[in-house]
């Protein structure tokens, strides 16, 4: 039987990776997350982990912003974010299917700590735009099934013929990005 251990944790405001985290900060932040877990019959909610990060001792305090007011703005960002790649949407009607698509898209020209989006409107967006917003579309789908081939990879011991499904699918999508990019 394949043995498992959790190794790293990742964090959306990244702090984690920017100020060089040691290994022993990354194994204890994930014992503490499977303290959690088990102390929750199983399941790690994130309630669960801001209620233990509340704690000031806690190996997680460190990993959030306390002070409300620069947190506030941090979520209210975070929902500008979503508003704009969720509310707004983009309806073609090609042959006989009706398309729905975002409205915007990150713009494909902007640098990777650079803020902006773009409309996908066909009449609004130039063909090297286009390309590489569909590039940037299939690096998403790229990396999600990376994700799943990782997850799966644990699962692998039990489960070996969805290693061979995902191979399968990620193949195919790096062939498709590659003929993009060519």
């Amino acid at each position: 039987m394949a043995r498992t251990q959790a190794l790293s944790v990742s964090n959306k405001q990244k702090p984690l990776k920017e100020v060089g985290v040691s290994s022993e900060r990354r194994d204890q932040i994930c014992y503490e997350l499977e303290r959690i877990r088990k102390a929750n019959d199983g399941r790690l909610t994130a309630d669960d982990v801001l209620k233990a990060a509340k704690n000031p001792k806690s190996i997680l305090h460190k990993e959030f912003i306390w002070e409300d007011k620069k947190a506030a703005e941090i979520q209210r960002l975070e929902r500008a974010r979503e508003i704009i790649f969720t509310y707004a949407t983009i309806i073609v009607v090609d042959k006989s299917r009706i398309i729905k698509a975002p409205l915007y898209v990150r713009d494909p020209n902007a640098a990777s700590d650079e803020q902006g989006s773009i409309s996908i409107n066909p009449a609004e967006i130039a063909e090297d735009d286009a390309r590489r917003v569909m590039f940037n579309e299939l690096s998403r789908c790229e990396s999600a099934i990376q994700r799943a081939r990782n997850v799966v990879g644990v699962l692998a011991s039990h489960y070996p013929n969805l290693s061979i499904e995902l191979e399968n699918l990620l193949l195919g999508l790096v062939r498709i990005k590659e003929d993009l990019a060519a």
